[in-house]
């Protein structure tokens, strides 16, 4: 590269003032380089700062660590089931021919399937099912015999989303109770 004498800065001075601002913007795009790392989509893919997080494509954060803590993770959030009675009899029942709403929840979505669990039981002659739904729509079934263990996709998944979940039974035979309650529920990657 040649460069002319009317290119070269005035004064000794003049010239270190400009090679301090060459370092300063070296330094600048280096370390907003080291900050972020992108996917071959220019997306970003993860961000170093205090603390790092890794992104979805849409910017959203699915893993981080715990900041203010100093250790553990600040994302995902981790569900842990709350102990449930271990009594069919106490658990929540219907002994209605049709689908009914036997226990409710809500939930955050970060993943876009969901994996379920949940024990049936019932009294007298009765034979049921035990469906869970996602604000309405069912996802996944089990009839008694098996207790309800599934995968299911969650309908029209969006990040970050406030959805309820219903754990539903019906009667499909005889008289008496169906009885539910749900052991885990958890979301899954795809």
């Amino acid at each position: 590269m040649s460069v002319r004498r009317d290119q070269l800065p005035p004064s000794a001075a003049d010239f270190g003032r400009a090679i301090d601002q060459i370092r300063r913007e070296a330094r600048e795009r280096a370390a907003q380089l080291l900050s972020l790392l992108r996917r071959t989509d220019g997306t970003v893919a993860a961000r170093l700062s205090a603390t790092w997080s890794w992104l979805d494509r849409a910017g959203n954060t699915l893993l981080a660590e715990d900041a203010a803590a100093g250790s553990g993770l600040a994302r995902p959030w981790i569900t842990y089931s709350p102990p449930t009675d271990d009594t069919p009899a106490n658990w929540p029942r219907t002994s209605a021919g049709s689908w009914a709403t036997i226990a409710r929840s809500r939930g955050i979505t970060q993943h876009p399937r969901i994996m379920v669990y949940a024990a049936i039981s019932t009294d007298g002659t009765a034979a049921g099912q035990l469906r869970l739904c996602v604000n309405g729509q069912p996802v996944t079934t089990g009839t008694i015999g098996a207790n309800l263990n599934a995968t299911a996709t969650l309908p029209t998944f969006l990040y970050g989303a406030d959805v309820e979940f219903t754990l539903q039974a019906q009667v499909t035979s005889g008289t008496g109770s169906v009885y539910g309650t749900t052991r885990y529920l958890y979301g899954v990657q795809s």
